[in-house]
């Protein structure tokens, strides 16, 4: 295990159970917390600690739709997280149904083209492991025309 994560996961830990020590545990008087929760699991996942990762992932989802709501973009990222994270485990339904709130998110929302493009690409990943080749073909062809845009509109600007 890289001794980077571990500094990383005691340098966050200590962050949260600050925060909860003053705050309460998960406290919902800003987003901070959600920023932790989210970094901690990442840390989780990179050293390969999977369900400790969901954990905490969950937590930041919960936390985040406390203080911030439902539509903004940190919501879409998490929930893009969660998707892939629950993928791993084979909770398909799980994965739909955040996928698709990630989607919500960021569709219709230019400064999300980004945003919007990989999370179609993972909807085409989740609809694929549903066996929902049609669907799953179409997602695809979704994100490659959405990250095409975008390759044009960054060429243009490098030769503007």
């Amino acid at each position: 295990m890289s001794c980077r994560l571990v500094e990383a996961e005691t340098a966050l830990v200590e962050i949260i159970e600050t925060f909860a020590a003053a705050n309460g545990v998960d406290d919902i008087l800003s987003f901070k917390t959600g920023k932790m929760l989210y970094a901690l699991g990442n840390v989780y996942v990179s050293q390969k600690r999977f369900q400790k990762g969901l954990e905490l992932h969950s937590r930041c989802l919960r936390q985040y739709r406390a203080t911030l709501g439902d539509s903004h973009h940190r919501i879409g990222d998490i929930c893009h997280r969660l998707a892939d994270d629950n993928l791993r485990f084979g909770h398909l339904a799980e994965a739909l149904v955040l996928i698709n709130q990630a989607l919500k998110v960021f569709r219709n929302r230019h400064q999300y083209r980004q945003e919007l493009c990989r999370t179609l690409y993972k909807a085409s990943q989740v609809s694929r492991a549903m066996g929902e080749e049609r669907q799953s073909a179409e997602k695809l062809q979704e994100a490659v025309n959405c990250a095409g845009f975008w390759s044009l509109v960054i060429a243009v600007a490098l030769t503007s």
